[in-house]
């Protein structure tokens, strides 16, 4: 590892301690949802896209933007990212109640932004078993 590799992981490492009590709040929030990762899977996923924002914001700039900000940013991106294990989905209610469609993690914040203020009402449903859950319930099968 050279100096720059170096000095690129030391500032990364700050940055990410200065944002763990954002982070471990996100983390706690995708969990409730998708609990398929551990706590501890998450936070090493937003060590890496810390690493990766800062070698992303010094090789490329980005203009008027403050690192700090640009690894905010880049951190949750990947963290809901990884959320999107396709495991949970969302079922789609509008505002009568009526069921309208199922949606993806990804779908799902999308769709939350632009219409759960106008009334559309969004539940999430656990399509497949975590390792933990399987792991737990010895001798049952699929």
């Amino acid at each position: 590892m050279n100096n720059d590799e170096k000095e690129l992981n030391q500032l990364a490492l700050e940055i990410w301690k200065k944002m763990q009590g954002q982070i471990r709040k996100e983390i706690n929030k995708i969990i409730l949802f998708n609990n398929c990762l551990e706590a501890e899977d998450y936070l090493s996923e937003a060590f890496i896209a810390c690493r990766k924002a800062v070698e992303k914001y010094q090789s490329n700039g980005r203009g008027n933007m403050q690192l700090k900000v640009f690894a905010q940013w880049y951190v949750m991106k990947a963290l809901h990212r990884a959320a999107d294990t396709k495991e949970v989905v969302f079922s789609m209610y509008s505002p009568k109640g009526e069921f309208i469609k199922a949606v993806t993690n990804g779908e799902y914040r999308k769709l939350k932004k632009k219409l759960g203020s106008k009334g559309y009402k969004f539940r999430s449903t656990k399509i497949v078993k975590s390792k933990t859950e399987i792991d737990n319930k010895e001798g049952e099968f699929f």
